[in-house]
């Protein structure tokens, strides 16, 4: 507030609860030690979350950024990263993955897009239990896609809402973990002939996905 919108007593701001209200916020006191707002009414509701779970191999840690802020921007319900055997076990062992860390990159991206609830954010570092146990109950109620350039002929035209999509490391699946996602009623889908990295695959999926539910 200080160095960048350079606030003054009697500028007012939007303000936010996590997890609660927006308001506008009037600032009462800027000194060098403190700022002090004072709130006032409150302000319109809260921009609509997108029905979708976002499942994600675990990527790099950089990416992990990239993929948290850029779908809590875009107002994904849900993300979940998951193990596959092409991504690195140290990446399970990244701060990044933190709970303080993810915690300041969800809060920054909520300031980005004026909204004060993050997505559910869950993690599973085994393959085999995620795909035949978690899967099927993420995928209740939900119409499913699976993102590989493998064999894929569907186009990503959901037909019912909510929506979960399934984006894999950028190795691409074994031959196992394919046939086994295979088990779970989920739609391939390609996005090209073109090899995108994890954190391109996803802005073009939820770039559709908010002209879509818009």
């Amino acid at each position: 507030m200080r160095h960048v919108l350079r606030v003054s007593v009697g500028d007012t701001l939007r303000v936010g609860v996590l997890h609660g209200k927006r308001h506008t916020g009037v600032v009462a006191v800027c000194s060098d030690q403190e700022i002090i707002l004072t709130v006032m009414e409150q302000e319109k509701p809260l921009p609509r979350k997108l029905p979708i779970t976002l499942c994600v191999a675990l990527p790099r840690p950089q990416t992990y950024k990239k993929v948290v802020y850029d779908a809590t921007v875009l107002g994904v319900s849900e993300l979940v990263f998951f193990h596959s055997r092409k991504v690195e076990k140290s990446y399970w062992h990244s701060p990044v993955l933190g709970e303080e860390k993810t915690g300041k990159l969800l809060r920054d991206a909520l300031s980005q897009a004026g909204d004060t609830v993050p997505p559910r954010i869950s993690t599973y570092p085994r393959f085999r239990p995620f795909a035949e146990d978690v899967l099927p109950r993420l995928l209740k109620g939900k119409e499913g896609f699976l993102f590989h350039p493998r064999d894929t002929v569907h186009t990503l035209s959901p037909s019912q809402i909510p929506v979960l999509y399934m984006v894999g490391p950028e190795g691409g699946f074994t031959d196992f973990e394919y046939e086994l996602l295979g088990n779970a009623d989920l739609l391939g889908v390609s996005l090209g002939e073109r090899i995108l990295r994890v954190e391109q695959a996803v802005a073009t999926i939820l770039g559709y996905s908010l002209i879509k539910f818009a």
